[in-house]
């Protein structure tokens, strides 16, 4: 059933409900209470954009019905359409090459598993919240995109994502609107080896141990992090190993570097300190967040938010200048300044 929206339009009015997924089946419903709804038919999962009229008169706003599959258990689905059920999600994964499949739909509840994808591509999974699941690992995968899961570190001493490099490597991998929380004291949220590619996108990411994301090794990318939350992680928000190429684009970094002691940094975002004189261009901070962190001053060098930032600000020609970035001082270099 689809409520109008969701607002209080008085009763008796006259409304249409229009919606370009699905079939909308007989008339519009006056529930008497200044609410209105409609039944909807569709094969489609996914999102659905719902928008009204009242009295002729278009609403100004519209709503998204959330579209979820009636489910027995996880579903899997090749290129063609045809439906698998499986007891948990890494039953499905294993069942990737024999049964060909593309998706992988994870209906609500908890999965104790750290499901392990091990030379998979081409392959979406997606979780229909809450689907909670202890944690993924990834080697020698590509094209896979990881969804809307709440990934919490249970009774397990791991990464929530791991993503192993060297030649285990994986390329191409989008991790996107997840709750990574829970990580111990010695493990990160997210952590991706050499060699990866990796887009991190609309996650919140918070309540770990030791970083809230971390590059590791000398070299990687390109990566993407943008419009994530991470926050309240117990070393670094984002720490970038030396040599990897990351973009930072209108992310929320803040009051990390909760753990006691110093080792390691406490930092929003920490570069690995290189000798010599490192590339700066290769991490690129854009209309970035970063404030309230606890990382350790050092003049000219690093400040609460920014650590080793003497190596990454940089005023080069565009794309690779950093600009637009708030944080705590904004008197770190180039492309930062105060909160307004």
């Amino acid at each position: 059933m689809l409520h109008c929206l969701g607002l209080a339009v008085g009763a008796g009015h006259v409304v249409e409900i229009t919606t370009a997924e699905g079939l909308l089946l007989a008339g519009v419903i006056d529930n008497g209470d200044a609410t209105y709804a409609q039944e909807i038919e569709t094969d489609m999962v996914g999102t659905a954009l719902i928008t009204a009229t009242v009295q002729g008169l278009p609403l100004e706003a519209s709503a998204s019905l959330n579209i979820t599959p009636p489910m027995d258990g996880v579903l899997g689905r090749d290129a063609a359409g045809n439906s698998f059920t499986f007891a948990t999600i890494q039953a499905a994964v294993d069942a990737v090459g024999a049964n060909g499949l593309v998706e992988i739909l994870v209906p609500p509840g908890f999965y104790d598993e750290i499901v392990l994808l091990d030379d998979v591509s081409g392959l979406v999974i997606e979780g229909f919240p809450p689907a909670v699941v202890e944690g993924f690992r990834l080697m020698k995968c590509e094209d896979v995109a990881i969804l809307n899961f709440d990934i919490e570190a249970g009774a397990t001493r791991e990464h929530r994502i791991h993503l192993l490099g060297g030649n285990k490597k994986n390329v191409d991998i989008v991790i996107e609107g997840n709750r990574i929380s829970g990580a111990d004291v010695r493990h990160s949220g997210v952590v991706a080896g050499r060699g990866n590619t990796l887009t991190l996108r609309g996650n919140h990411i918070f309540d770990n141990g030791r970083n809230g994301v971390q590059f590791t090794e000398v070299i990687g990318g390109p990566h993407l992090l943008e419009g994530n939350l991470i926050e309240a992680n117990g070393g670094n928000g984002v720490r970038v190993g030396r040599n990897h190429v990351v973009w930072l684009v209108e992310n929320e970094i803040r009051g990390n570097g909760l753990a006691p002691g110093r080792s390691g940094g406490r930092y929003g975002v920490l570069r690995d300190r290189s000798g010599g004189r490192p590339d700066p261009t290769t991490v690129t901070l854009r209309d970035n967040v970063i404030t309230s962190n606890n990382g350790r001053i050092q003049a000219g060098r690093s400040s609460i938010d920014l650590g080793n930032h003497d190596q990454f600000l940089n005023a080069a020609p565009p794309p690779a200048a950093d600009a637009g970035n708030v944080t705590t001082t904004g008197s770190e270099g180039p492309g930062v300044m105060p909160p307004p």
